[in-house]
């Protein structure tokens, strides 16, 4: 079951401010441990052993930059202009 949710009295910025509020507080974190010294993160339950908290990020990072690789979608109407009509599936 979906519900229509009117978003009429939404702030159209709204989503940019958290999202850049958000992004902030991370930034500050990590600008705090790492002012503090304590950016070893424990990447196992099964040793003590530590890796600095950049080595951590560095695959969700590629994964974005990745992503931000991938074009923009094109106008749907003229994407399949060029395939041969679809035919109705055979009935049993």
């Amino acid at each position: 079951m979906t519900t229509a949710v009117s978003t009429a009295r939404r702030h159209p910025r709204a989503g940019r401010l958290v999202l850049v509020v958000g992004l902030a507080l991370i930034g500050l974190a990590a600008l705090w441990l790492l002012l503090t010294g304590n950016t070893g993160v424990r990447y196992s339950a099964d040793h003590t052993d530590t890796v600095p908290m950049w080595h951590r990020w560095i695959p969700a990072l590629v994964g974005i930059a990745l992503i931000r690789l991938i074009p923009p979608p094109t106008d749907r109407d003229d994407v399949c202009e060029h395939l041969p009509p679809r035919s109705d599936p055979p009935t049993d």
